[in-house]
């Protein structure tokens, strides 16, 4: 009988580089968005553009997008590295 293979969705936090290309940041994985998006809120970001699977963020005095949020998906046995947790970088 073969395992059908779970997973589990999470999102990940990317950040434009000096080239204007998106880094996607692997230390920055969660389970739940709003902990990504509370960060940056609170840092003055607004949500420019959101989908069901992407959203960009601005600085609320600027017209260009700076960071990124996009939903992936992982197999379920890499969710116990995973975890609700709050970001705490400067950027």
């Amino acid at each position: 009988m073969s395992k059908e293979e779970r997973s589990v969705e999470c999102y990940i936090l990317g950040q434009r580089n000096e080239y204007g290309m998106v880094e996607w940041l692997v230390d920055d994985v969660v389970r739940e968005r709003q902990v990504l998006e509370s960060y940056l809120y609170q840092t003055g970001y607004v949500c420019e553009y959101a989908d069901r699977e992407y959203w960009k963020y601005r600085l609320k005095t600027s017209n260009q997008v700076d960071f990124y949020i996009r939903k992936i998906v992982v197999p379920a046995d890499d969710k116990k590295q995973l975890g609700s947790r709050h970001v705490d970088k400067g950027v």
